[in-house]
């Protein structure tokens, strides 16, 4: 059996660096469907950050590894969601 599934390429930004991360991102943008931000990033960059990113116009992959007791994740995910990541 062939599956026809649309493959999605996103791109890792693995930089502390807010101001080479939306560099990176406004040079491939045309080139990627999404980008993908890891936990160390996240918290290097912020919310604020995230934002800066997000009006570039690319769907996210907000990577934050979450795994912890199930209420905790349930309250940290609540809290992600306003951020409304395309992935989370």
């Amino acid at each position: 059996m062939i599956f026809n599934k649309k493959k999605s390429l996103f791109c890792a930004l693995d930089t502390k660096d807010l101001s080479l991360a939306v560099s990176l991102v406004n040079t491939v943008k045309g080139h990627i469907d999404g980008i993908k931000i890891g936990l160390e990033a996240y918290y290097s960059i912020g919310i604020e950050g995230y934002r800066q990113l997000e009006e570039i116009g690319i769907p996210i992959f907000l990577d934050l590894k979450l795994h912890d007791i199930p209420n905790t994740v349930h309250s940290a995910i609540k809290a992600l969601l306003p951020l409304k990541p395309a992935i989370l």
